[in-house]
């Protein structure tokens, strides 16, 4: 019995012994051919070829599709029309009020062109009458100064006749400030001064003459 123990034992162990050897030679032998494995692996993906890449041809782009036309509804159209309605309106009242200005400026033109013509007329008008009615004094100053006048008696003996032309200055209220004989014959210088004299003052209109004013007139000497 002791012999069938021993000789099971023994079995047993060189059985245990086999099994260590044989897992460590399937170790020792399996681990080189893996190492050479990845190294390969790592051979092919390190030198792995490139892809090549497909050449790119120019496309050309589509013909431009045509134009689709939009049914717009009557609605839209309505609108527009109403936003445009009133700045034609606008439009038309500017033109409108700008022709009315131009027309008013016309007019304020032409009013004061008028208004000038009749003012220039008046001022004319005016002094026309001014003239008229200094022509007039002058004209009764010179009958007041021929009814002073006295005819000399050495010029009517003798016959003598003449005119003497005289120049005098007299002040807006009528009043004489300077006589002078401009030509004339020596023998009626005397009369014709004492008919000066005695003709002035000789009132006038304080409208008439506004400054002192100078006038020549001629008097006669003739025997009837």
């Amino acid at each position: 019995m002791k012999r069938y123990i021993h000789a099971f034992t023994v079995s047993l162990i060189v059985y245990l012994i086999g099994g260590f050897a044989l897992m460590y030679h399937t170790s020792f032998i399996h681990k080189p051919a893996l190492a050479d494995l990845s190294k390969d692996v790592m051979a092919i993906t390190l030198y792995e070829p490139k892809k090549e890449e497909p050449e790119l041809h120019p496309t050309t782009p589509p013909p431009p599709s045509p134009p689709t036309l939009t049914h717009t509804p009557q609605k839209n159209v309505a609108k527009k029309e109403s936003k445009t309605l009133p700045n034609a309106l606008v439009k038309k009242e500017a033109m409108v009020v700008s022709q009315e200005s131009k027309h008013s400026d016309l007019e304020e033109q032409t009013v004061t062109k008028e208004v000038k013509a009749e003012a220039m007329s008046s001022e004319a008008s005016s002094k026309e009458a001014l003239h008229v009615k200094q022509k007039e004094y002058l004209e009764n100053l010179k009958r007041r100064i021929n009814e002073h006048k006295t005819y000399p008696k050495i010029a009517q003996n003798s016959h003598i006749e003449g005119k003497v032309m005289i120049e005098f200055t007299i002040s807006p209220r009528g009043e004489l400030l300077s006589l002078v004989i401009l030509e004339g014959k020596k023998i009626f210088h005397k009369a014709t001064e004492d008919a000066v004299q005695k003709s002035f003052p000789f009132p006038l209109n304080d409208d008439l003459f506004t400054s002192v004013m100078t006038f020549q007139i001629e008097l006669s000497y003739s025997l009837l």
